[in-house]
């Protein structure tokens, strides 16, 4: 059905992006990054609307969000990848506007408030290997994402989705690294070789090089904080954290866990020499997921309540 808008009556509500007309409904994240807006479009669809202010972030924001959309575009209709719907640029208003997929929740808010639930394995398990997948299809793609954390997990229709691509870089052919002057990302999800990149940090000047690797390391830090409740070594100072994650002789402290090849994971995703990390294939392979299908299994009615 198609919804007919009045544009003077819904005054700052109502939106046109490329010719689509949307309304918005309610604001649902503010950040760094500027604002999101749950959006209905006059087709009677619901999304998700980020606008930016451009002249707030700098250029370098706008490079990133300009690598965001060329890399959704490579990763269009790919699986456990949130979907880019429009995205346009006000240079007169000085505002990015990008459309997306809506999802229920980011998977930093369903940690939070699912978190005891993650004693039932099969919450637990099905969550892992759902990150595992939307990994999977960008490193298929020779793609890095250098950011995973919690957050850029979204929940679509009960499914995990990866979204937040503005860092993340293509592997160029004949190579199985990417390259940056300095590295961006969250401290409690950053690999030990991506930690060494920080800029001010001192420890070296050359360009970044990280593989899919690093991406594996993110994925044992959120794993790890779903089981423990905090990433490791989430209670020192920044320099004293990183200090730590790069320090080859200072280990991780795994507690014991009842449940049946969960620690080999965390251990081996978590291990400081990146080239001693399995890849995605291996993990989604491991014994702590085998006999587990995710198909038509609803994470909120395994729970027993909406996250």
């Amino acid at each position: 059905n198609i919804i007919s808008f009045d544009t003077f009556e819904l005054g700052k509500k109502y939106i046109q992006i490329n010719g689509i007309k949307y309304l918005k409904l309610e604001l649902i994240g503010k950040g760094g990054s500027g604002k999101v807006y749950k959006i209905i479009s006059n087709q009677n669809k619901i999304f998700a609307l980020k606008k930016t202010k451009i002249a707030s972030y700098g250029i370098e924001y706008l490079h990133n969000c300009i690598n965001e959309i060329s890399i959704l575009k490579v990763l269009k209709n790919k699986f456990r990848i949130i979907q880019i719907q429009n995205a346009d640029i006000s240079f007169i208003k000085g505002i990015l506007y990008l459309v997306f997929e809506y999802g229920d929740c980011d998977l930093e808010y369903f940690i939070k408030k699912n978190l005891k639930s993650f004693s039932k394995i099969k919450v637990l398990k099905i969550l892992w290997k759902q990150m595992l997948e939307s990994v999977y299809t960008i490193h298929q793609e020779r793609i890095v994402h250098g950011d995973l954390k919690p957050a850029n997990f979204i929940l679509v229709n009960n499914s995990l989705k990866i979204i937040d691509f503005g860092i993340s870089k293509p592997i160029h052919k004949n190579t199985t690294n990417i390259t940056r002057n300095f590295q961006i990302g969250t401290v409690n999800y950053m690999s030990p070789e991506a930690v060494l990149f920080i800029p001010h940090i001192g420890y070296n000047k050359k360009k970044l090089k990280i593989s899919r690797s690093s991406d594996i390391w993110s994925l044992g830090c959120i794993l790890y904080q779903m089981v423990y409740g905090q990433t490791p070594f989430y209670h020192l100072p920044l320099m004293k954290k990183i200090q730590a994650i790069v320090n080859k002789s200072l280990e991780i402290s795994f507690l014991p866990i009842n449940i049946s090849n969960l620690n080999d994971v965390l251990k081996n995703c978590l291990r400081k020499k990146a080239s001693l990390r399995p890849s995605i294939p291996e993990l989604i392979l491991h014994p702590f997921l085998i006999n587990l299908s995710t198909v038509n299994i609803a994470l909120f009615n395994l729970l027993g309540k909406h996250a």
